[in-house]
Order: C-alpha cells, then sequence, then structure tokens
C-alpha cells in the first residue's frame, strides 16, 4: 500500500513494485520509524546449501566483500574448515578461482558436500 501511495504521489518517479531494483524497509512503532536498506540481493542468513554450519553466513560474505576479489584472481584459505567464506566469496563473485586447504579431512570433506550443495563445487 506504501509503495502504491508513493508511486501516486511522485508520478515521475520510475517505481516498478514487481521488478525492483531497490528494496526499502520501513517499521513503524510507537517511539518512531525505522529505516533499513538491504545491502544483499539475497538473504544469506536462509543459505540452505549448508551442510553443517561453520563461520555465519553473514560474516563470511562481508569477509569476502572486503577482497574485493577481481576477475581471475585467485583465493586461498589455507583454513578453511566447512568452507563457508570461500563458498560465499565463489557464489557473490564467480569470477575468481577459489581453492580450500585444512588439516581435517572431516572439514574438508564436509567443505565439498556444501560446495556441490551451493552449486560450485
Amino acid at each position: 500500500e506504501i509503495g502504491v501511495a508513493l508511486s501516486d504521489a511522485y508520478a515521475d518517479w520510475d517505481i516498478d513494485l514487481q521488478s525492483h531494483d531497490m528494496e526499502v524497509h520501513l517499521y513503524a512503532g510507537d517511539l518512531g520509524f525505522l529505516t533499513c536498506l538491504p545491502l544483499l540481493k539475497q538473504r544469506i542468513s536462509s543459505r540452505t546449501w549448508k551442510l553443517q554450519a561453520g563461520l555465519h553466513s553473514s560474516v563470511a560474505w562481508a569477509l569476502a566483500r572486503t577482497l574485493d576479489i577481481q576477475p581471475g584472481e585467485v583465493v586461498l584459505d589455507p583454513m578453511c574448515g566447512k568452507g563457508i567464506p570461500l563458498l560465499e566469496a565463489a557464489l557473490g563473485w564467480p569470477y575468481g578461482i577459489f581453492f580450500g586447504c585444512d588439516r581435517s579431512s572431516t572439514q574438508l570433506s564436509i567443505a565439498a558436500v556444501n560446495a556441490i550443495r551451493a552449486g560450485v563445487g
């Protein structure tokens, strides 16, 4: 309803409620309003591909984001554990090349399954 009202009020704005480029969340309460602009295209916390959780996906994505991965760059995680940071990087920046190592064969097995379930392995 708010989107329709904004569209009516600001007719010169290009507002498409079906295939939008930006999402705005507005929360109203007794103490006022809270406006949120999601920074991600999809909710990271709802990842369904993880066999076993490791580092929280939001933290792993933020770590990957700091790398500023460019096409063809190689990313090596020498202690990848269950592979969550590498997988978030591979999902968000698929033009990079990603390798993970770990001393634990159990962790590597879980990372391999996570990669397959995420569609990057």
